[in-house]
């Protein structure tokens, strides 16, 4: 059997071939794309179990090890409805904070929907000195991530084995498909155990977190309206406060 959808069908394809192409964790098959649908394997789904988390949180973990030598992807594709701008950057030429911030949350700040919204831009310009400041911490080499982790984007296999699906691949740093696992939970605590055996998290990612969120939450608030609205508000606030 197979499984027909409406999307950005080409990105997603080259999103997902390019996880795959690690080959440290699997992803559903694409069995045709064009610009408008894509066509995936039909995957059997089982309840996970504790297996299934542990070996999730290795085998992202073993994705993250891969290291890359640039920002972004080599073309741009979407978060959801949203535009994702991924501009392909050698990191001897940008920073991680400077690409973030650039092209992350303030590319999203043009969207119409928030760029008439005065007191999220008042409330941005106050935190970016320690946005970026909290993002200059961050001197581990880039990877490929899903880009849009949350637990609608991970199915578990016949065998307890996890499978990627609906990435908004790029490349950046580790932690951003991290910090999404926890916006929305629904992911189990051996899940967190076994990614820190094989890859511990760095100091600051308690703060990092929020930052790499607020992208995400910005989105919904887009896709979704202003009932995301405080939620991005109060994440600032807490950027604007850090010591």
């Amino acid at each position: 059997m197979i499984f027909h959808k409406e999307s950005h069908g080409l990105e997603e394809a080259q999103g997902l071939h390019a996880l795959a192409g690690t080959n440290k964790i699997r992803c559903v098959k694409v069995l045709a794309a064009d610009e408008y649908s894509i066509t995936l394997e039909n995957i059997k789904t089982e309840t996970p179990t504790a297996k299934f988390w542990q070996r999730f949180g290795r085998e992202l973990a073993e994705l993250h090890s891969v290291p890359q030598d640039y920002y972004g992807f080599e073309i741009h594709n979407h978060i959801g409805a949203t535009e994702q701008s991924n501009p392909k950057v050698a990191v001897t030429k940008i920073s991680w904070a400077d690409y973030f911030v650039q092209h992350r949350l303030k590319y999203l700040l043009k969207h119409p929907r928030l760029s008439s919204q005065p007191e999220l831009h008042m409330k941005f310009d106050q935190a970016e000195p320690n946005l970026k400041k909290c993002l200059l911490q961050v001197t581990e080499n880039p990877c490929l991530v899903h880009g849009d982790l949350w637990s609608g984007n991970f199915l578990c296999t016949e065998g307890q084995i996890p499978v990627l699906i609906d990435p908004a691949t790029y490349s950046g740093h580790r932690e951003v498909d991290l910090a999404m696992t926890e916006l929305f939970g629904g992911f189990d605590e051996d899940f967190y155990k076994s990614y820190d055996e094989h890859l511990p998290l760095k100091p600051g990612y308690e703060q990092r977190k929020h930052i790499y969120n607020l992208y995400h939450i910005l989105n919904h608030w887009i896709l979704f309206g202003g009932s995301y609205a405080n939620q991005a508000l109060s994440t600032l606030e807490r950027t604007i406060n850090l010591k």
